[in-house]
């Protein structure tokens, strides 16, 4: 994800994110706010998949911002006040650019890689087909 519940409620204030989540007070905060920020990293993603390899080892800022703005407009279930709507339509435009090639996250495209530190390894067992091995396939 490229933002978390704490940045989002940093970003907008605690008590705008709580009420936006969690109206009736139930206690779900944690699990709602994670299953928006996932979808709004699904969204970035969707845009960023033709130009960056996946996940990106650097995350830059701007996608933090963009993270919170697109999670901030889907918690807006009924009436969207104008500047969340504004600044949602504002992220996904950028993300058409990038994916476009007219804007840029400032990442080497060639130099970035997935992260990930596994490797694929192969070892022998030996020859099977040996005589001294085979023992009565002779």
């Amino acid at each position: 994800m490229y933002c978390d519940l704490t940045e989002l409620q940093s970003r907008f204030g605690l008590d705008e994110i709580n009420q936006l989540i969690d109206p009736d007070g139930t206690g779900a905060v944690e699990a709602i706010a994670l299953a928006e920020l996932t979808t709004a990293s699904a969204t970035i993603d969707s845009y960023l998949t033709g130009r960056y390899p996946l996940p990106l080892n650097v995350v830059p800022v701007i996608l933090v911002g963009i993270c919170a703005d697109l999670t901030r407009y889907a918690l807006y279930r009924n009436a969207v006040p104008e500047l969340v709507k504004e600044r949602y339509l504002a992220a996904i435009r950028w993300l058409r650019d990038v994916a476009d090639g007219k804007a840029s996250l400032g990442l080497s495209t060639a130099h970035e890689a997935p992260a990930t530190d596994a490797a694929i390894e192969i070892k022998s067992g030996g020859n099977v087909w040996q005589r001294d091995i085979s023992k009565g396939f002779i």
